[in-house]
């Protein structure tokens, strides 16, 4: 997120677009069913050591978490974890003032993420340096609306991908597009010339067709962006649920 931007108690806002039963994968209603799909994200991740204070432990409390989530007994009932990260891992801290972001990349592949937005501390180092970290990451990373005309039409800022298709351990396919907005872009230093910023929510409208007529049974945006960006217009345009949550 941008430098400046305040910490703040309003909800998080998850974004989807899913077909009906009669798309060709049925969702349960049953509540003591398993759920059809076992999301976990997470952002904005720097440091390696633990706090003096809650939340203690650093990463290695994290990634022991993220395991029980992913192995425990109580749900090996249920589909496998897909794990979804929203960007900002690579800076600012103190480690990264040494190893310019190289620091991250086995956290982020331990932790077992699955796919990541771009954010724009993962750019602060320029972006040739997300690009080496990039190809060292078991996971593509995403960013469908910032896009850089030197490396080709509709390609995407650091050579991020626009959209990713999964498929869930139970068979469910599952779009995803990243998102970042136009203000983070003024907060970065070093970027390529003649960038093209295009609107989250006309670029979710253009991109979720594609993932449908692709196989997905859901899609889901994975953004970098505040929570007024972050917006029901964005839900309309993907033909959405929006689900609100208080952390």
């Amino acid at each position: 997120m941008p430098k400046n931007a305040p910490a703040d108690d309003k909800p998080t806002v998850t974004f989807s677009s899913g077909r009906t039963q009669q798309d060709g994968f049925a969702f349960s209603s049953q509540p003591d069913s398993p759920p059809d799909l076992r999301l976990l994200h997470y952002n904005d991740v720097y440091h390696l050591d633990s706090s003096s204070a809650e939340p203690k432990g650093g990463i290695a409390r994290f990634i022991t978490a993220v395991n029980q989530y992913r192995s425990e007994d109580r749900f090996r009932t249920e589909p496998e974890l897909i794990t979804l990260f929203s960007g900002d891992a690579f800076n600012p801290s103190l480690e990264s003032s040494v190893t310019k972001g190289e620091h991250m990349v086995p956290v982020l592949n331990s932790i077992g993420t699955d796919c990541a937005c771009v954010g724009n501390h993962d750019l602060d180092f320029g972006v040739k340096q997300f690009e080496h970290l990039a190809r060292k990451c078991t996971f593509p990373w995403l960013l469908a609306n910032v896009l850089d005309p030197a490396l080709g039409e509709d390609v995407p800022l650091g050579n991020a991908k626009r959209t990713h298709l999964l498929t869930a351990s139970n068979g469910l396919k599952v779009g995803l597009i990243g998102l970042g907005e136009r203000e983070w872009l003024e907060t970065i230093n070093s970027l390529p010339p003649n960038l093209i910023y295009k609107s989250a929510t006309e670029t979710a409208k253009q991109l979720v067709p594609g993932l449908r007529e692709a196989g997905a049974d859901i899609v889901i945006c994975v953004s970098h962006q505040r929570e007024p960006n972050d917006d029901s217009s964005l839900a309309r345009r993907m033909g959405s649920s929006t689900h609100l949550r208080r952390p």
